[in-house]
């Protein structure tokens, strides 16, 4: 993997940007932990081909929203950085752009720099809009809920005619950092069916449910050590 070859240190993103590029704080990994990311450059790098298609084809500019993504540059002097690039020319396999924050680690390049980088060399990917909104991102999202450690799985839950029915409604970590997207099917499956014996036992104790209206709950997720918390 090409993030093996990060010295001490994995920077997702700097803090400070221009435009409407994504603001995710820089995010210091110890070398033995980067395997953790691997998985979800390999998601960026296998959504892209569509991510492209509507680039190419102008759908992202009319619905008003902007690509970027994250390429590796290096100085020379062990500098390494993933800054996020904001593409404006595609032509094959070729893309150009100009970085969209500010740089922490590498001499030579500045916020604003026009780059040349080919499709094989994008790590993560992002399309905002004009809220901020963003699709994608799933390197940005890992490095979220590594730092935070615990992401919380919420759901909606309805009990009718003495069975619950659940629907898993998003991931988030922290003050409400949405990390939706990154976890294993399993993983949110898992988490449903301990909700589901969670409120099975509760009313078989005797806990009275309304019938047909909607309630909220959640489970925790360790994303660190990859498994699922008991509450």
């Amino acid at each position: 993997m090409l993030l093996r070859a990060f010295i001490i240190y994995l920077l997702l993103i700097a803090a400070c940007c221009f435009g409407d590029a994504p603001k995710d704080m820089p995010l210091n990994v110890n070398k033995s932990d980067l395997d953790i990311f691997a998985p979800y450059v390999e998601m960026a790098r296998r959504t892209f081909p569509e991510v492209k298609k509507k680039f190419v084809t102008g759908v992202y500019q009319k619905e008003g929203r902007q690509l970027f993504v994250q390429v590796l540059i290096t100085d020379g002097q062990g500098g390494r950085e993933l800054p996020f690039v904001k593409v404006f020319n595609c032509q094959g396999n070729s893309f150009k752009g100009t970085i969209a924050n500010q740089l922490l680690g590498v001499k030579g390049y500045a916020m604003g720099d026009m780059l040349t980088f080919k499709q094989e060399d994008i790590h993560n990917w992002v399309v905002v809009d004009a809220r901020g909104n963003e699709e994608g991102n799933y390197v940005g999202k890992a490095g979220d809920a590594y730092r935070y450690v615990n992401v919380g799985l919420f759901f909606e839950l309805v009990y009718s005619k003495g069975r619950f029915d659940i629907k898993y409604l998003y991931s988030m970590v922290g003050d409400d950092v949405n990390v939706d997207g990154i976890l294993p099917a399993e993983v949110i499956e898992q988490a449903k069916n301990n909700l589901k014996s969670e409120y099975v036992k509760k009313l078989e104790e005797g806990t009275v449910f309304e019938e047909g209206v909607p309630f909220y709950s959640y489970w925790v997720y360790d994303f660190v050590n990859k498994k699922l918390l008991v509450k």
